[in-house]
C-alpha cells in the first residue's frame, strides 16, 4: 500500500482496512469499516490526506464529541 497525499482519506481508509483485515477478527474488521462508513467518510472522506493538519484531526474529534458519539466510537 502506497500512500499519497493526493489520495482521499476514504479510499486509503479502505484500503488500509482490507490490508489489516488478514490479521484481525470479522469483529473487528465489521467495526472499522462501520466507523469509516458511518463518522469518518461522511465528515473527512473526500478530504486529500495530505491536507490533514492535527487541527484537521482536532476539529474532526470536536464534531463527534458535538454530534454525541460516544469514546468508543471516537478512539477508533
Amino acid at each position: 500500500m502506497h500512500l499519497q497525499g493526493t489520495d482521499p482519506l476514504e479510499d486509503f481508509a479502505s484500503n488500509w482496512i482490507s490490508h489489516r483485515a488478514r490479521g484481525l477478527k470479522d469483529n473487528s474488521v465489521e467495526s472499522y469499516e462501520r466507523a469509516l462508513t458511518v463518522h469518518i467518510a461522511p465528515r473527512l472522506g473526500s478530504r486529500k490526506i495530505g491536507t490533514f493538519t492535527a487541527s484537521t484531526v482536532d476539529n474532526f474529534v470536536g464534531d463527534m464529541m458535538l454530534d454525541d458519539v460516544g469514546s468508543a466510537a471516537r478512539r477508533r
